[in-house]
């Protein structure tokens, strides 16, 4: 079975240990564990080493998306309960990063979300 053509979006929940496990401000996105209906497979990317082409919150979650969808080896991958994650949104197959919750997106972020963070700065 393969990958849906859009990712879900996600931030930690408020009370998941999950923060404590992933950077801060990371892009996440995931899919379905296909082992067990309680959890989510989830890729992130925190531009822990300062990427030139990674300099906003679309990019980090591009990144994620990019080494989900390709199965990519890394250890910034995890399958986590899903009561441990908020969906904010959607990676689409274009590359376009659609905000269903901003208020949970702004949460996690720490402060509010400049428009510019929520745009792909590289193809």
């Amino acid at each position: 079975m393969g990958l849906p053509s859009s990712l879900a979006v996600f931030v930690p929940a408020p009370e998941s240990r999950l923060p404590f496990l992933i950077a801060a401000k990371s892009g996440i996105v995931g899919s379905p564990d296909p082992d067990d209906a309680t959890r989510v497979v989830i890729d992130y990317d925190g531009d822990l080493y300062h990427a030139a082409n990674v300099r906003t919150y679309a990019d980090r979650v591009r990144v994620a998306a990019g080494r989900h969808k390709d199965r990519y080896p890394t250890v910034a991958r995890r399958s986590v309960p899903a009561m441990d994650l908020v969906q904010v949104g959607w990676w689409l197959s274009e590359g376009f990063l659609e905000i269903t919750d901003m208020e949970a997106l702004t949460g996690y972020r720490g402060t509010p979300v400049d428009r510019k963070e929520l745009l792909v700065t590289e193809p």
